[in-house]
Parts: C-alpha cells; sequence; structure tokens
C-alpha cells in the first residue's frame, strides 16, 4: 500500500476560493445548523425533568439531530468541492445515513478511549487514522464498520499531515472566534471545505474538469 499526501496549501486556496464563491449560503447554511441544534437542545433542557422516558427520548432526539447535520454538511461540502450544486435542504437531507453514523461515532469512541488508556500516543494516533469515516459514510453509504475501515486505508501515510491540517484549521477558527464570533462565518465554511479538499486527495481523485480554473477566477475576481 503506497503511502498518500495531502497539499495542505491547496485545502486552505480551495477552502477560500470555495468560500469566498459562496459566502451568503455559507452564512445561511451555518446560521441554521446552530438554529436547529440550539432548538433540540432546548428540548432537551424542557423535558429534562420530567422523567426517565422523556430524558432518554430526548437525549436520543439530540443524537439524531446532531447526526443528521453533521451528516448533512459534510455531503455539501462534498458537493460544493466537487461542483456540484449545494442547496441548505441538504442539510437535512442524510437522515437515512444516522444510524450508520452512530453506530461508527460509537466505535470511534471506544477506539479513541482505548487507545489513549495506552499511553495517549496510540489515542491520538487511530483518532486521526479514522477520522474520515463519516466521509465514507455519506459519499459511499458504507455502514459502521466498513467506514471505519475504509478511513484507516485512506489515511495510511498521510496522519501527520492530516494532523498538521486540523491543528491549522483549530488555530483558524480560533482567530474567528476571537473576532466576536463573527469570523466564524468564514472559517467554519472554509474548514469544511478544507477537509473536503483533503479527503479527495486522499482518494486520488483529480479535480472534476474546468473546477480548477473557475475556482482560481473566482477567488481572483
Amino acid at each position: 500500500m503506497s503511502a498518500k499526501r495531502i497539499d495542505i496549501g491547496a485545502c486552505f486556496s480551495l477552502g477560500w476560493a470555495k468560500t469566498k464563491a459562496h459566502l451568503a449560503f455559507f452564512i445561511l447554511l451555518v446560521v441554521c445548523y446552530f438554529l436547529v441544534e440550539v432548538g433540540a437542545g432546548l428540548v432537551s433542557v424542557v423535558v429534562s425533568g420530567r422523567g426517565m422516558m422523556p430524558l432518554a427520548a430526548s437525549w436520543l432526539l439530540s443524537l439524531f439531530v446532531g447526526g443528521m447535520l453533521y451528516l448533512g454538511i459534510t455531503k455539501i461540502s462534498l458537493n460544493l468541492h466537487d461542483g456540484k450544486e449545494a442547496r441548505l435542504g441538504d442539510l437535512f437531507s442524510c437522515m437515512y445515513l444516522v444510524p450508520s453514523y452512530i453506530g461508527a461515532a460509537f466505535l470511534y469512541t471506544l477506539i479513541a478511549i482505548a487507545g489513549f488508556l495506552l499511553l495517549i500516543i496510540p489515542g491520538l494516533i487511530w483518532t486521526i487514522q479514522f477520522l474520515l469515516f463519516i466521509y465514507f459514510i455519506v459519499d459511499e453509504e458504507m455502514g459502521p464498520v466498513a467506514a471505519l475501515k475504509a478511513s484507516s486505508a485512506t489515511t495510511y501515510g498521510a496522519k501527520w499531515q492530516l494532523c498538521w491540517l486540523l491543528s491549522l484549521l483549530v488555530l483558524l477558527n480560533l482567530a474567528g472566534a476571537l473576532l466576536l464570533l463573527v469570523g466564524l462565518f468564514v472559517t467554519i465554511p472554509m474548514s469544511l471545505m478544507a477537509m473536503a479538499c483533503a479527503f479527495r486527495q486522499l482518494q486520488g481523485e483529480p479535480e472534476p474538469p474546468g473546477q480548477t480554473a473557475a475556482v482560481d477566477a473566482r477567488a481572483a475576481a
């Protein structure tokens, strides 16, 4: 199995270009995402004191809504990267994949915990190794185990590059948060698109015909 590489500069360049080209859409997307998340959270708070059954139901609702939104925003970032049309409704289009996501997230958490119990370093490695499982659930509709295996194979030889990319994205979003949180309307979309670009690079897929030139032209405008 040959090692793969991530062009971090290209990820940031594409992330910035796509964010500029679709800024109004991204602002609406981020607002909608957080409003739905907050709404689900408020429901949980309201019913939390009404017994175990309502509490369990509200927890499951929050888990389902969070998974649906995460899957939806991942689909949107992949569609925009691939030059496809992205719609706000796509945020709610992956409900049928939520069970696979919950199963994979549960296994991912167990793997990470086991790794951190083994003197931390294995936890960091495994966290990066299996990180991309959600992209395979969205992109190829894989089940939990298959998605984790695919992530492991895809990140082979690129874990440190992926770690660097994630670290830079964390710093980028911290900077966005410092700008009275307004900067997050730019840094969050940039992060989403940079990760989508890294995923496609690791898959070895070329840019769709004409997309590179189109992105460059929009970025220069």
